[in-house]
């Protein structure tokens, strides 16, 4: 079956979109144990993450195969905040999430490839995406879609 990759739509696909969600965060959780778990964190995630692209004129893939959805990605505009920054605007991927079970079969880059095409679109000089540091599979795949290193976050917990 082919999967299909297409705009969100609010009134049918809320549920998958937290089903997929909270793999996400459990995926997350493994390499950050001190980060709330899916089911911790969904009721206040998701609400805050459908808010945040619709504010930024951003906007939700979501992708579905045979009639459920096995994986999203948010992409949301992101106006310079400070003098230095680069790009006047970028276009950010703030969440991907593929289900567990449906890996490993180029949805997540049919997802990447939608958030560029959105990126474009917008005349976005450059797309941005945030992983954990922590996360190799992820940087290897993110690395194979063309996004380079540019800047590091470091952290040191108090």
């Amino acid at each position: 079956m082919k999967t299909v990759i297409r705009r969100y739509r609010p009134e049918t696909d809320e549920s998958g979109l937290r089903e997929c969600f909270v793999a996400l965060q459990d995926h997350e959780h493994d390499f950050a144990p001190e980060a709330l778990t899916g089911a911790e964190l969904v009721d206040e995630y998701v609400p805050f993450m459908l808010e945040r692209v619709r504010e930024t004129g951003g906007v939700i893939f979501i992708a579905e195969l045979e009639g459920n959805i096995i994986g999203f990605a948010t992409a949301i505009v992101t106006q310079r905040t400070e003098p230095d920054d680069i790009d006047p605007f970028h276009v950010e991927v703030t969440e991907l999430s593929v289900l567990p079970e449906a890996r490993s079969h180029g949805i997540g880059r049919k997802l990447l490839d939608a958030a560029e095409r959105f990126a474009r679109d917008k005349g976005s000089p450059s797309l941005i995406l945030r992983v954990l540091a922590k996360n190799a599979g992820a940087r290897r795949f993110y690395e194979r879609f063309g996004l380079d290193d540019w800047v590091h976050t470091l952290r040191k917990e108090l």
